[in-house]
């Protein structure tokens, strides 16, 4: 199988830390993360 591309992906729904819940990324982490793959933008939630 080959490398799944991400690049030009459009995420809609991200919860970030700090939250009430434990989560995977900060939003600077997220905002890395997303450059890395090539992203074209990401919605972040927070409550």
């Amino acid at each position: 199988m080959g490398k799944l591309s991400l690049k030009g992906v459009v995420d809609l729904h991200v919860h970030t830390a700090p939250d009430i819940r434990e989560r995977a990324y900060t939003d600077f982490e997220l905002l890395d993360a997303g450059v890395r793959v090539g992203a074209r933008a990401i919605v972040i939630k927070s409550h």
